[in-house]
């Protein structure tokens, strides 16, 4: 099958995949509606807060699941990192704009996260201590994420010289964190 066709329809799906909301399957296991507590936003970080460390944990790693999902298979069957790339920025737009949901998606940060594995998997190997570091250090979702995404793409670019790689980690970055910068404007009690 030509790659274009496999990249577009992978692109699809992906985005189908995003649309899945852990967060709020998550919480309604709790008997609790995410979208009226603490940021509203049906993210790890206001689940971590507002229903505690296991369910905060168990829609990160969802979130981060969906991500690699999206890029890691295409990553095993060879297709070129643009490919990959394209099916990346497609999950984090579904996990943001859910086009079947009148609810907003949360801000993709996870899902980015996720979507570095089948991007630059050399890169997030690297990245991750250092993230894990600042997020014991800091206590902030936001700061880690950022870490995590600067020191992929700076390995990827710089060992793998993996141009699209790099700018691919700083692009779904990207689009999390003006996600995360217009949902949470004027917002105190987001991070």
């Amino acid at each position: 099958m030509n790659d274009l066709i496999i990249i577009v329809v992978w692109a699809i799906v992906s985005y189908l995949v995003g649309t899945i909301s852990a967060g709020d399957l998550v919480a309604r296991t709790a008997g609790v509606d995410i979208r009226t507590r603490g940021t509203k936003n049906p993210g790890a970080a206001n689940i971590y807060r507002e229903l505690g460390p296991k369910y905060g944990v168990a829609v990160f790693l969802l979130d981060i699941t969906k991500g690699a999902l999206a890029t890691m298979p295409l990553l095993v069957m060879g297709i070129p990192t643009w490919g990959r790339l394209v099916a990346g920025v497609a999950v984090v737009l579904g996990h943001q704009f859910p086009m079947y949901s009148k609810r907003p998606g949360g801000t993709g940060m996870a899902t980015a996260i996720g979507t570095t594995a089948g991007l630059a998997p050399f890169g997030v190997l690297g990245g991750a201590p250092a993230a894990i570091l600042t997020l014991l250090i800091s206590k902030n979702s936001g700061y880690t994420g950022a870490v995590l995404f600067v020191v992929t793409a700076l390995l990827v670019g710089l060992f793998r010289q993996d141009l699209v790689g790099a700018l691919g980690v700083v692009g779904v970055a990207a689009i999390a964190f003006v996600k995360a910068r217009f949902q949470y404007a004027g917002d105190s009690t987001a991070e």
